[in-house]
């Protein structure tokens, strides 16, 4: 009776193991592809990758000394962006001289320069909107109140002597008499004397005269008189979504407040 029984049990679990043969068969060529399916499926790709050349001392630009400051934020900047736009960003470190030529030898996507978008850098690279504003702004006594351009008619403005960017700026204000300098110090001091009315500094350098030698003495009149500044350039008939994409995040910076804190944090002038 014993025998009968164990022989039975042997039996079924033969049975058993051998039904588990193809369900092990089944979950081995279905079950566990589709699974690997459905895991790479619901896995991110990777974020674009772009590599961008930089030079970090941004020649030509004059930086007032505040180089180190400019590449801290261009580096902040990119890696917020990055984040916001989902991309990521390689630099590559490229002395000013090969800056270019490495670009149009496509070593990187893109560049970060102080290029200006005339008319004939346009026909050859593709422009993003300015990221650092470095154009002249015009700085008069401390309290002076400006509504209209026209009530600078007659007002004594110094600019650097040799400085064409500077004259240039003062042509959209009608009437000024230009007074030329050899230093911008000198200029300031004047205008502090109420010798002349004002002068023209360029935009990096204006923020650190009116909050230290001359705080309370003067002040930023304008926003930048023009387009210097530094920008996201590459060449015509590349991918251009990054710019889409740059822009996007560069406005939605500004509208949040969150790019004038970003060159509060590093000292960088900003009138905008």
């Amino acid at each position: 009776m014993i025998r009968s029984c164990v022989s039975k049990l042997n039996a079924l679990s033969t049975k058993e193991k051998l039904l588990e043969l193809p369900m092990r068969k089944f979950l081995l060529f279905f079950l566990f592809p589709a699974l690997c399916l459905i895991t790479i499926g619901c896995s991110k790709p990777p974020p674009p990758s772009y590599r961008i050349g930089i030079d970090p001392t941004f020649y030509p630009l004059d930086d007032m000394g505040k180089g180190k400051n400019i590449l801290g934020y261009t580096r902040e900047l990119l890696e917020i962006i990055a984040k916001d736009q989902n991309l990521s960003f390689e630099l590559i470190t490229v002395s000013w001289d090969v800056l270019e030529s490495g670009l149009k030898e496509k070593k990187y996507q893109a560049i970060l320069s102080s290029l200006q978008p005339l008319p004939f850098n346009k026909e050859i690279y593709h422009f993003s909107d300015l990221y650092l504003a470095t154009g002249p702004v015009l700085i008069m006594r401390y309290g002076t109140d400006l509504d209209q351009e026209n009530e600078l008619q007659g007002k004594e403005i110094a600019v650097q002597a040799g400085s064409i960017t500077s004259i240039r700026a003062l042509e959209k204000f009608p009437g000024i008499i230009i007074r030329t300098y050899d230093s911008i110090p000198s200029a300031l001091n004047d205008a502090a004397a109420f010798n002349i009315d004002g002068a023209i500094v360029g935009n990096l350098g204006a923020k650190s005269y009116v909050q230290d030698l001359y705080y309370k003495k003067l002040q930023i009149m304008t926003p930048p008189l023009d387009d210097e500044g530094l920008r996201l350039i590459a060449l015509i008939g590349r991918d251009q979504s990054l710019f889409a994409k740059f822009n996007k995040s560069l406005e939605s910076m500004k509208k949040s407040g969150k790019y004038q804190e970003l060159l509060q944090k590093w000292n960088l002038a900003s009138s905008e």
